[in-house]
């Protein structure tokens, strides 16, 4: 049985990230980071990684957690008394500056504070767009204040493409979308502004930006009961009912499991570019196939037919410069990593 550390994540999977990025890790060593949006599936995974890596590699890191609520980030992470992390409530998406009452250098700055789960709530847009765009701007104005220009990797999303042609299996990167203006959804056009006020801020010499662009992920933290369709699946499995396809059952995405996607992640937060860069998936599936594998997993469980009536979407990127620029391949195949999910849900 996979015993849990750090984040409530399994130990072998941080493991397994340490293992790959050892010698990388090591080029941050008295690093004083900055991470804002740290409590989240994707920072969960990103704050644990670098807090076991501190212990285990002596790096002597420091790390920053501006949070909205201390106490939610405290319970996620679930940090050992002994780590260097310290918590600071603050919002990028409010009219108070968070970072007011924040002193001395950083060295590195992550901006992943904007949630990946949308709400329908319009109140709720705005504070998400506040918390990307706002939440750029304020970095940049935080970072001009530091003696060095510090490295900031902001999360991006393939979602800044708009809508992927259906007939076009993988977006390219960098990829121009003739009609991004007609199908880009707000959380997309945040991001892209986001990218945008960081490029001009690191072309200006305030700091080292880097957007990799997120796609589609899977595993441990992931919300079961959100708008992911794995996690809707896994739910089901779990509870012994059907695996229920809410959209078109030839909709297809791709899926990255958190061990790939942290220790890519952490190659962009040391060797920054602001090159096009995708972290995802190039292998797509389709729902009915996905939720065909799944309902195996769980013993033959039925599967829904899913509803034709509605719209199929593409989402699968191509990954070819990423993975050369990056030195990097994906080590998780969808079968091992949705075990491994399994193992640690039913822990």
């Amino acid at each position: 049985m996979n015993s849990r550390s750090r984040g409530n994540l399994p130990s072998t999977d941080l493991q397994e990230i340490l293992t790959h990025t050892r010698t990388l890790l090591a080029e941050v060593s008295s690093a004083r980071i900055l991470i804002c949006g740290g409590s989240g599936f994707i920072g969960t995974w990103l704050t644990s990684a670098l807090l076991e890596a501190n212990a285990e590699f002596k790096l002597n890191l420091e790390i920053v957690l501006i949070t909205r609520n201390i106490e939610n980030a405290k319970k996620s992470l679930m940090p050992l008394s002994s780590d260097p992390i310290e918590f600071l409530n603050g919002d990028l998406s409010s009219q108070e500056d968070p970072f007011r009452n924040l002193r001395g250098n950083f060295s590195h700055i992550i901006h992943a504070a904007t949630p990946t789960v949308l709400s329908n709530n319009k109140h709720d847009q705005e504070m998400s767009y506040r918390s990307t765009v706002l939440g750029s701007s304020r970095l940049v104005d935080f970072a001009s204040k530091m003696v060095t220009p510090p490295i900031l990797l902001h999360t991006s999303s393939g979602a800044v493409y708009g809508n992927q042609p259906i007939e076009l299996e993988n977006i390219p990167e960098g990829w121009e979308n003739e009609n991004l203006m007609v199908g880009i959804t707000s959380y997309g056009l945040a991001k892209l502004e986001a990218e945008k006020v960081l490029a001009q801020a690191n072309f200006s010499g305030v700091l080292i930006a880097t957007n990799p662009r997120l796609f589609t992920f899977f595993g441990p933290k992931l919300p079961l009961d959100a708008k992911y369709a794995i996690g809707n699946f896994m739910a089901d499995g779990l509870k012994g009912s059907e695996i229920l396809i809410k959209g078109h059952p030839n909709t297809r995405r791709s899926y990255m499991y958190p061990t790939d996607l942290i220790e890519w992640l952490i190659k962009c937060l040391i060797n920054p570019s602001l090159n096009p860069i995708h972290i995802g998936s190039d292998e797509g599936i389709y729902m009915k196939d996905l939720a065909s594998q799944l309902a195996q997993k769980f013993g033959g469980k039925t599967v829904g037919e899913g509803d034709s009536t509605i719209a199929k979407s593409n989402y699968v990127p191509n990954n070819m410069q990423t993975k050369i620029m990056l030195g990097v391949n994906q080590r998780v195949t969808l079968e091992d990593g949705v075990t491994r999910w399994i193992n640690w849900l039913r822990q």
